[in-house]
């Protein structure tokens, strides 16, 4: 596939409102007690991360298995594992109240398993990696069986996913995705309906029922898949996709040439370690210095800001850049 650089510069854009939204509102409802009066970006941002990534995970080639499961963590494991590291090592410094976990906390988030488990975090910002293995399990699965292509499965997983949330069977919860498996399935019905260059004048052709729904059985079960994670996140989700699609969308089809630009492109090349170290440490540093003088904090805040971009981009020159080019020699 050739890729797609607007995609590149909405994660560039997608990231920077998250660093906001938590740097300059979640840690005054967290720190200070000041509720939150703002939408929440930090949703908008992970609502178009898992578009993307479920977009782009998926692939009718029947795979195997363990070669995917394999590429997948030598993508994300390295950074990862120095972001945890460098995460937990500063907060055991700097002691940061109600974000402190353990040594062996550190290892199960080390091996991933934590999320599943239900074990803190080392950074709270990291569930989002958990969501992430969730699909890169379930695309790898169903693809490998070739039961992808059918409609009916992504319903079979709805059917799973909230049985499970019932019965409180969080294990298995968690592996299919938990109440993000509508936002995940949604974003590969989107991929098959831009590989197969759908057109919405389809809903306006009928022959018969049959072969009307044959037509449109991708865009149908994209509707099922918004109607599910409605349901399972709220109604203040439609809201929030009602924005977030079309600008995914445009970025799919090229219609953002903003996004091409110098800014957006860079900010997309370092959004995965500046996503992995920006919340326990920016609040680090903001709760730190506000000891020191509690009248600044808009300025500890922007310090905060900055101090954890620089780290991300170290992140990407010093460790993901040079590992995975030797990786992938």
């Amino acid at each position: 596939m050739v890729r797609n650089k607007q995609v590149d510069g909405l994660r560039g854009i997608t990231i920077l409102l998250i660093l906001i939204f938590h740097i300059y509102y979640r840690y005054g409802e967290l720190f200070m007690n000041k509720s939150m009066e703002v939408i929440n970006l930090g949703t908008f941002g992970i609502t178009i991360f898992l578009l993307i990534s479920s977009y782009f995970l998926n692939n009718e080639r029947k795979r195997n298995l363990q070669k995917f499961f394999v590429s997948k963590i030598k993508r994300l494991w390295p950074c990862y594992a120095a972001s945890i590291t460098i995460t937990w090592g500063v907060l055991h410094l700097f002691e940061l109240p109600g974000r402190m976990t353990t040594v062996y906390d550190y290892f199960a988030n080390l091996v991933y398993i934590n999320g599943f488990l239900g074990m803190p975090y080392v950074d709270g910002a990291h569930w989002y990696i958990t969501t992430l293995l969730a699909a890169i399990w379930l695309t790898g699965v169903i693809t490998y069986f070739g039961v992808g292509k059918f409609p009916i499965t992504y319903f079979v997983l709805f059917f799973f996913e909230g049985l499970s949330n019932v019965f409180g069977f969080n294990i298995l919860n968690r592996i299919l995705g938990s109440s993000y498996i509508g936002l995940i399935c949604l974003g590969i019905c989107i991929r098959k309906l831009k590989v197969q260059n759908y057109s919405c004048s389809e809903l306006f052709r009928f022959e018969n029922a049959r072969m009307y729904v044959k037509r449109n059985q991708w865009l149908l079960t994209a509707v099922g898949c918004v109607i599910y994670y409605v349901t399972r996140k709220g109604i203040a989700m439609m809201l929030c996709l009602c924005i977030t699609l079309p600008i995914f969308l445009g970025a799919i089809y090229n219609k953002f040439s903003v996004l091409d630009k110098k800014i957006p492109q860079h900010f997309g090349r370092i959004s995965y370690p500046l996503y992995l170290v920006h919340q326990n440490i920016s609040y680090t540093i903001i709760y730190h210095l506000s000891k020191i003088n509690g009248d600044y904090v808009w300025l500890w805040k922007i310090v905060a800001f900055i101090g954890v971009i620089i780290l991300g981009e170290v992140m990407f020159f010093v460790v993901e850049q040079p590992i995975q080019k030797f990786i992938n020699k």
